[in-house]
């Protein structure tokens, strides 16, 4: 499946993405899953890129050999955080509901959630 952007300027857009994944064979359980996780991820690039060049995230999804993978990016500075009581536990939220990773660039900085699609099993594609 070809990657889908969507760019997010207004925060209602979840409606759209859960119908895409719908469409694309991944459970109501595990939809609500990847929207919280990326719920999270969004709400991170809005809440900490420092002096963004543009006024908006990409949020990217794609289903490839068995695994979703969506990827939300900024357009703003890395700022490592100071640890908090209160606060920070949006990391182990979206460890929950897939694998991590984050990579800070000077053009921004993109978070990559990847879980296998539930009932499926993963393809190894060979060569």
């Amino acid at each position: 499946m070809a990657a889908a952007l969507l760019r997010i300027v207004d925060p209602r857009a979840a409606p759209p993405a859960a119908r895409l994944a719908g469409g694309a064979g991944i459970g109501e359980d595990q939809t609500y899953d990847l929207l919280l996780a990326v719920g999270e991820a969004a709400t991170n690039a809005i809440e900490h890129a420092q002096e963004p060049t543009q006024p908006y995230i990409d949020v990217s999804a794609a289903i490839e050999h068995g695994r979703v993978r969506i990827a939300v990016r900024d357009y703003g500075q890395w700022r490592e955080r100071v640890p908090s009581m209160d606060r920070g536990r949006g990391s182990t939220l979206m460890s929950a509901f897939g694998e991590i990773t984050a990579t800070p660039s000077p053009e921004g900085t993109t978070v990559v959630i990847l879980n296998r699609v539930a009932g499926q099993r993963s393809a190894t594609p060979t060569g």
